[in-house]
């Protein structure tokens, strides 16, 4: 089981009225990510610490700008919500997959090719979806001097609201919340989708790429499709492979250990509950 360090605030941009050279020698400001706008305004990245920050402590840290270049007109234009865990996602794949696909079905309301949804997860050591507004981002960070080896990252792009920058911050940690409460509901779309991908790909491959079910098993395990055993169950009803999948299970991992790895409808539950927990802790601080 999954257990979260922390939730918070990031790191936020910020689009300051005009053009400058806004720099910070105590980190608060990331010197490298200013840019500038078609409109001649100046955007700046800040965060509090390398720790995640409450609401209240990045507000803080927005106040004492505008205090030392004596400029009102600051709005949030992007927020990155960040919750870190002890574990490593290696560990936990199927079940942060299963997180992001999930959410990906949530925002976009299709199911998108599962080839396609997720990207990075054998390349770059993390996995990431996109939406036009928002972009979820979970990756490995062992050696960032971070209390977590794992970060779950939500970005919230192209924000255009005329609220104040605390209504922003908090509007934006009620939104998560509220996808999240609702996240296990679109478990069985996820499935039925990754069933019938791999279906497909299993019917175009079998005798060309891979010779044997357990071959073919073998590579979709290790590239994270078999996240769930209704998976495994529906890919082998619709193939044809008659033998009971906890049969085929306990056999494929007496050859290969640690494998087939099934997440779960509660593991999935138990996590969502744990980062609202934990971002509503924050938003109250």
């Amino acid at each position: 089981m999954i257990k979260l360090i922390k939730a918070g605030v990031d790191t936020v941009q910020i689009e300051v009225e005009g053009l400058h050279s806004i720099k910070s020698d105590n980190g608060y400001i990331l010197n490298d990510k200013t840019t500038y706008t078609a409109k001649q305004n100046t955007r700046i990245v800040m965060k509090c610490t390398n720790d995640l920050a409450t609401p209240k402590e990045m507000l803080n840290n927005i106040k004492t700008l505008e205090n030392n270049i004596k400029i009102k007109k600051m709005k949030i234009t992007r927020v990155d919500l960040g919750a870190d865990m002890k574990e490593f996602m290696k560990d936990n794949k199927n079940l942060l997959r299963l997180f992001l696909e999930c959410l990906n079905t949530l925002r976009k309301k299709d199911c998108s090719e599962i080839f396609k949804t997720i990207k990075g997860l054998e390349k770059d050591g993390n996995i990431k979806i996109s939406s036009k507004r928002v972009e979820t981002t979970i990756y490995s960070c062992p050696d960032k001097n971070r209390p977590g080896n794992t970060r779950v990252e939500n970005r919230i792009k192209d924000i255009r609201s005329k609220e104040n920058n605390k209504i922003i911050i908090q509007n934006e940690i009620k939104k998560y919340i509220e996808e999240l409460r609702s996240l296990e509901l679109f478990i069985q779309k996820v499935e039925e989708k990754y069933i019938s991908e791999l279906t497909t790909l299993y019917k175009e491959t079998i005798d060309k790429k891979y010779r044997t079910f357990s071959e073919f098993i073998a590579t979709m395990d290790s590239n994270g499709y078999i996240l769930t055993f209704e998976i495994l169950r529906g890919l082998m009803t619709n193939v044809g492979i008659k033998q009971h999948p906890n049969t085929f299970a306990k056999n494929f991992r007496r050859l290969r250990n640690k494998t087939l790895n099934f997440t779960t409808k509660t593991d999935l539950k138990k996590f969502t509950k744990s980062l609202q927990k934990n971002l509503k802790k924050s938003a109250k601080n």
